[in-house]
């Protein structure tokens, strides 16, 4: 399944739980190199790969963060999402306060996270939390 929303040009743009960075990078070619586009990430290893796979995007940027202590200025982003990562925040209620605060007035979250219900995913959770 493919979600898309338009993006106004230029946008500043955060993607929580980036991951290889491959939807930063998909937002600055529709972007076009206009605003900024971050990505975050735990992951040391992960923010290594997304670094590799943005060169040549001078727009992009990928912090090694955890999303419940974003290092972001206050009222910020236009649009935040976090794809396949909300449900392994330890305290997902103080991510979306930092959300919140970086996110402009009126700026969109969008958040798609179809694992959260999985048996699967919810045994690595717990084993991951012992």
């Amino acid at each position: 399944m493919v979600v898309s929303t338009k993006l106004g040009s230029p946008a500043n743009f955060l993607d929580l739980g980036c991951g290889t960075g491959w939807a930063v990078c998909y937002a600055a070619t529709l972007l076009e190199g206009k605003g900024r586009l971050v990505g975050i990430d735990i992951s040391k290893g992960m923010i290594e790969k997304a670094k590799r796979h943005a060169l040549g995007f001078p727009t992009v940027e990928f912090l090694e963060a955890n999303a419940e202590n974003l290092p972001c200025k206050h009222d910020y982003f236009d649009t935040v999402i976090c794809s396949n990562s909300f449900h392994h925040y330890l305290h997902p209620e103080q991510a979306l306060k930092e959300v919140t605060r970086v996110l402009k007035l009126h700026g969109k979250i969008y958040i798609l996270d179809v694992n959260a219900d999985d048996f699967l995913i919810q045994w690595i959770d717990k084993r991951a939390r012992l």
